[in-house]
């Protein structure tokens, strides 16, 4: 195979607030933390200071993978968690079924990758990459189809509440046609007993991710977390409860933003008042501020700021953050050291760090996945007489056959 490198700006595919992160523009260091390079992780490593429960996010991973086979370079990182100079390396993603668009399997090599290249770099330490179910998501009409090759495949159902929880008895129509697509060769065959293993032997959607993405990836050390878990939201409970009755995430996110478009950038999301939902098992509502306590949207659920912080205190696994709170969830639970996400997520990432400085948690260093097209040599010699016949100039028209 040949492999060919494209500069990120000739791509023409990523926004101009990546592009000057990516080349370190002076004007951006307000929003981040470390430059993502070797010695950005090396400053990283120095100056994290965690306060993470090792014992309870190593009880939980393992009571997650109850009845799933662990490889053994699996179980040394799940029990070098407990270490103190253990760091993780997290990227995140929807459940997306049968995992959806390639770049969900570019995000979870990168980290990998990553977490291989810094044990070289750095042998005193332990770096062990994460998969961040996005369990807690709601958008199931994001997450229940695939395309195979010009076929598209839709799981049908009537959804509501955080996608994790969803029951997977319905697939066997929609696992049956993409078992259909894979073929009789021999990677074929272990896909389709992989999916067979994940979908029809797992009662939610949650537990088949995790054995789906176990079976690709387990022997590489990947351990697969889902933070819809009342202890792990207990941690993060005095957080959640601070940010609702005083909206500091809107406050300055909101600024943030502001500060960003004036250097002409566009931000990617744009905070609400209360950055949290209400959740049930049928239920995953916003929470809302009326004027004389908090409502819990669509729904007769409301709140005094002491019934609120009583709700908190003892059903901490009923309040969701949402997408610019979830990251600080996540870096107060995990020892976490790096987040690898796409273009879009890096750019939300940078519209945060002053409300992680605001709550004093760690912010990590923010990397961008890696980026790849597979094409056959037809497919290469045909872009390579097009670009050359329409673009002329274009540097990175540089495919050989």
């Amino acid at each position: 195979m040949l492999a060919k490198y494209i500069p990120y700006r000739e791509t023409h595919s990523f926004s101009p607030i990546v592009l000057d992160y990516l080349d370190g523009k002076d004007a951006l260091e307000p929003f981040y933390a470390y430059k993502p390079v070797l010695a950005g992780f090396k400053e990283a490593i120095n100056n994290r200071n965690y306060t993470v429960n090792r014992q309870l996010l190593t009880d939980i991973i393992h009571k997650q993978y109850a009845g799933i086979s662990k490889s053994v370079a699996l179980d040394e990182h799940i029990q070098l968690l407990k270490n103190e100079n253990t760091f993780t390396i997290t990227t995140g993603h929807q459940l997306n079924i049968f995992t959806g668009p390639l770049y969900f399997i570019y995000k979870i090599v990168t980290a990998i990758n990553l977490a291989k290249e810094l044990k070289q770099a750095y042998p005193d330490y332990n770096f062990v990459p994460v998969y961040w179910m996005a369990t807690e998501d709601h958008d199931f009409e994001e997450i229940n189809h695939l395309k195979v090759e010009d076929k598209m495949l839709t799981w049908q159902k009537q959804a509501a509440g955080a996608t994790g929880r969803l029951s997977t008895k319905d697939m066997a129509e929609v696992l049956q046609a993409y078992q259909g697509y894979l073929g009789i060769t021999e990677n074929g065959k272990k896909l389709s007993e992989l999916a067979e293993k994940a979908y029809a032997g797992h009662q939610t959607l949650s537990a088949a991710t995790r054995e789906l993405v176990n079976g690709l990836f387990g022997e590489q050390g990947l351990v697969c977390i889902d933070a819809d878990e009342r202890e792990l939201k207990r941690e993060f409970a005095a957080i959640t409860f601070q940010d609702i009755t005083g909206q500091h995430s809107f406050e300055h996110i909101n600024a943030a933003n502001e500060a960003l478009t004036d250097m002409g950038y566009k931000p990617q999301v744009n905070p609400r008042e209360i950055n949290f939902f209400y959740m049930t098992d049928q239920l995953r509502e916003r929470i809302v501020n009326d004027g004389d306590g908090f409502l819990v949207n669509n729904t007769e659920i409301r709140f005094t700021k002491e019934s609120l912080q009583h709700e908190i205190n003892n059903y901490p696994e009923r309040f969701s953050p949402n997408v610019v709170m979830r990251p600080m969830y996540q870096e107060v639970i995990l020892p976490n050291l790096a987040y690898i996400g796409g273009g879009a997520e890096l750019t939300y990432w940078l519209q945060l760090k002053s409300n992680f400085n605001f709550y004093k948690v760690s912010f990590p260093v923010v990397m961008l996945r890696n980026s790849a097209m597979v094409i056959d040599e037809q497919s290469a010699r045909k872009m390579h007489i097009c670009s050359r016949k329409w673009y002329g100039k274009i540097r990175s028209c540089n495919w050989q056959s």
